[in-house]
């Protein structure tokens, strides 16, 4: 059986992991051109790229 729960975490995470792909989080797309102004969290497209960590779209 596949366990859903790392084996080290921090004590305040109790709860099993949900297992998501990309497109249950949003739409992946590829050769778009968004405008860097665009990029927002709060933006008209949140959008993320390889290499966006914590996020903050770059």
């Amino acid at each position: 059986m596949e366990t859903l729960q790392p084996k080290l975490r921090f004590p305040e995470f109790k709860v099993d992991w949900e297992k998501k792909t990309l497109g249950d989080l949003g739409q992946v797309s590829m050769c778009k051109r968004i405008l860097k102004e665009q990029t927002a969290i709060d933006g008209e497209i949140p959008f993320y790229k390889i290499g966006t960590f914590g996020k903050v779209a770059d």
